[in-house]
């Protein structure tokens, strides 16, 4: 900020924000499902020239679903070293050959190079429609790319394919489902299906997955979209808001869709199924005229809000779910209680404000929290335990009954530092904390046992990119104990948090502990959540 002559004038610098463009592929499909064409393909492509012709240079290669810079990017120099990510495209593409060697002793054909065209909407009209070669080593179906479409919407980029045919075509329950936008009576008569919905739910018994949606509350709010195609906001729209939960059931052999989540077979069953919850949001145009068939099915994360009502597209209907299960283990009430903190069975889960639509999720005790309360994440699902079988198992023509908990070590730390972590350096001093994930998301799983001699705890002063640690200072199995001590020692007994003996915790350190915990969730069972409810609505 410069000031002259008593005014202030500011300098507004514009910074790139967590949005990423993917080119995927349906791996399980011809000609994808050979590694080598993968690979080759990977080490072909020209990033650089994607980003100079669709970004107007305004980017960075990235070799993850996340933006190179941050906490969770790779960095640029160490990506760099990377085949097929470094800027000498020309060595690349002599690795490709090699590679594409390599995947026509796989039986794959060898097809001609492709030449398609990218119409980019956000650029001026004499240059908008531009041309980026995609080597592609393809027949003519499926295309690699098939008129890829873009347009621009404040300064973030929205990719899909054009309906065709191309990886986008997914076999899906035993039948083919093309994930193109396209019109959809779902859609379009939404108002009259959920009406009814709201008051006997959606009940579907004879087969698994979605079995019952209740609507838990709707609201009717004014919003501006964006009009397709541009960054230009169009009239405002009166859109409906439907906030509910989601109950579902999973084949858990389904060789096609389920048996490869992990533990699903250890999950308890209700006539052979395995159950879940998920609470979701829908925002679509009151009217239904108005819809044009396109759903977004956007990814919560962290449970947080993945919906921004500022930059609706015009007539397209907006879907956000629950499908992280870890969350609904983030409380610590005294005394503890086992998973979930919120029960999806008991209720409605959360509010929805009227007037504005806001979601608020609901809040639970928890010993750190303000006056005693912690609000939960918006967007959760709750998913099985798994538990072993101990020979008490028993089968009432309803459901199976296992008792005998599954354990196993698990790692997790401290976190210290100055990103959302609890101990952030410059803060008072403390004797109690908690194992976290990162940031403000603790580990989710409790102790086994409240014996320290089961677990191990040390610090370490440094820790390097790949990992590796300075050397351990291991902390006494007396010198510290689960519980809660914001007043220092003992504290109140609790398997979420430490409590540190006569001492307190050094934010310069990086403290570390392996533990025997119990109750593993069956986590795979929330992508699932996620997908059955995306292909009930489409």
């Amino acid at each position: 900020m410069v000031m002259r002559g008593g005014l202030a004038r500011c300098c507004l610098r514009s910074s790139s924000a967590n949005a990423s463009t993917n080119l995927l592929v349906n791996r399980e499909a011809p000609p994808f499902d050979n590694p080598d064409l993968r690979r080759a393909l990977a080490l072909a492509l020209d990033r650089k020239s994607f980003i100079d012709i669709l970004a107007e240079g305004q980017g960075d290669i990235g070799g993850a679903m996340l933006p190179p810079a941050g906490l969770w990017g790779m960095p640029v120099d160490f990506l760099a070293t990377i085949p097929g990510y470094g800027p000498d495209v020309a060595k690349n593409r002599a690795m490709e050959e090699h590679a594409w060697r390599r995947g026509t002793h796989h039986g794959q054909p060898r097809g001609r190079r492709q030449r398609d065209r990218y119409y980019d909407r956000a650029q001026p009209a004499g240059h908008r429609y531009q041309e980026a070669k995609a080597h592609g080593f393809l027949r003519d179906k499926p295309r690699l790319l098939s008129h890829l479409t873009a347009f621009s919407d404040r300064e973030v980029m929205f990719f899909w394919f054009k309906c065709g045919d191309h990886p986008g075509h997914v076999k899906y329950k035993g039948r083919q489902m093309n994930m193109c936008p396209k019109t959809s009576r779902v859609f379009r008569y939404l108002v009259s299906a959920f009406g009814l919905g709201a008051v006997i739910g959606w009940s579907s018994p004879s087969d698994a997955y979605i079995q019952q949606i209740v609507i838990d509350q709707t609201a009717t709010v004014n919003f501006t979209p964006i009009i397709l195609g541009t960054s230009t906001p169009g009239t405002a729209t009166s859109y409906t808001i439907y906030t509910g939960r989601i109950f579902g059931e999973l084949k858990p052999n389904d060789p096609d869709n389920n048996k490869i989540i992990t533990d699903i077979d250890l999950a308890p069953k209700n006539n052979g199924r395995v159950e879940y919850i998920a609470n979701f949001e829908i925002i679509t145009p009151s009217a239904p005229t108005q819809r044009s068939g396109l759903m977004i099915h956007a990814v919560p994360n962290r449970g947080g809000n993945a919906i921004n009502t500022s930059a609706l597209i015009q007539g397209a209907t907006y879907v956000q779910s629950g499908w992280q299960g870890d969350l609904l283990a983030q409380c610590s009430p005294s005394p503890a209680i086992p998973y979930p903190c919120f029960d999806l069975n008991s209720g409605p889960y959360g509010s929805l404000n009227t007037t504005t639509g806001v979601f608020t999720p609901p809040q639970v005790s928890d010993v750190a929290g303000v006056s005693g309360l912690k609000s939960l994440a918006s967007f959760v699902v709750q998913v099985p335990v798994a538990t072993n079988p101990n020979g008490k198992e028993r089968d009432r023509g309803k459901e199976d009954i296992r008792t005998d908990p599954i354990t196993g070590q698990v790692y997790s730390h401290v976190c210290t530092g100055t990103n959302g972590c609890g101990l952030a350096v410059g803060s008072a001093p403390t004797s109690t904390a908690q194992l976290v994930i990162q940031g403000p998301a603790f580990a989710p799983y409790q102790p086994a046992s409240m014996d320290t001699n089961q677990a191990e705890f040390w610090t370490v002063s440094f820790q390097t990119f790949e990992g590796v640690d300075s050397e351990k200072t291991p902390i006494p199995s007396d010198q510290w104990a689960w519980a809660y001590c914001p007043s220092g020692w003992p504290g109140t007994p609790n398997p979420n948090w430490i409590c540190l003996k006569n001492a307190t915790f050094n934010p310069s350190l990086l403290y570390e502990m392996a533990y025997t915990a119990k109750n593993p969730l069956v986590l795979g069972v929330g992508f699932a959540a996620f997908r059955d409810l995306g292909s009930f609505l489409r």
